[in-house]
């Protein structure tokens, strides 16, 4: 667990409160963190909504980034996800699994985020993070991966992520690249075509990706 000098309370503006009888909630300011706290006779529970469901707009990226307040900014934003780490002893949100951070990869929603580098022009990050997440988060053995694979999306991000491609908004047809975790991947097509995936110089060490060749043709 890494130690961070984050301070322990934050700003925050009346006009973001919501007060009701027995509820009331705050956005902090600082930590872009919705705060909720509500009450019986009996019990009162406190409810956390950290910053990473802001970032669940597939399917206008370009509009969240520029909501947020640019590239700068929004790069800032995902920075801080990945590297705010909590601290021992901290209350962490349900399926709080495979934390990198405040990144939660045991809670699907999440499963993009990691991609949007990509649309900061840093694919540099992606593949580091991706690496991370496959090799130390996924295993073959019991209890070998984090969070619930109720649904399958814990093992289709692994699916898709393996051979480095990715969609973050499924209907829009656009695939994220990066370096493949194998030497090589095939995948069947229609009409007994296959798509293959080839990698050179291949090695564990090797996590970033000089370029890309689609039918010969070389992208950078």
């Amino acid at each position: 667990m890494k130690e961070n000098n984050q301070k322990p309370f934050s700003q925050f503006n009346h006009e973001c409160e919501e007060a009701s009888p027995r509820y009331y909630a705050v956005q902090l300011l600082d930590y872009d963190i919705k705060a909720e706290l509500t009450a019986t006779q009996r019990t009162g529970i406190q409810r956390f909504t950290f910053p990473e469901d802001s970032l669940f707009v597939p399917q206008d990226i370009p509009g969240l980034i520029q909501k947020t307040g640019g590239k700068e900014c929004f790069t800032q934003k995902l920075d801080s996800m990945f590297n705010w780490y909590p601290k021992r002893g901290d209350k962490s949100p349900i399926f709080s699994s495979g934390m990198i951070g405040q990144y939660v990869h045991g809670n699907e929603p999440s499963h993009h985020v990691t991609y949007l580098y990509d649309y900061m022009g840093i694919p540099s990050e992606i593949q580091r993070l991706v690496h991370e997440i496959l090799t130390e988060q996924y295993k073959n053995e019991p209890k070998g991966h984090c969070g619930n694979g109720d649904c399958g999306q814990m093992f289709s991000w692994y699916i898709f992520s393996s051979p480095r491609f990715y969609l973050v908004n499924p209907a829009q047809g656009t695939y994220l690249l990066g370096a493949p975790l194998s030497e090589q991947a095939k995948i069947q097509l229609e009409d007994d075509k296959k798509f293959v995936v080839r990698t050179t110089i291949f090695s564990p060490e090797n996590q970033f990706v000089a370029n890309i060749k689609l039918k010969y043709i070389t992208h950078k």
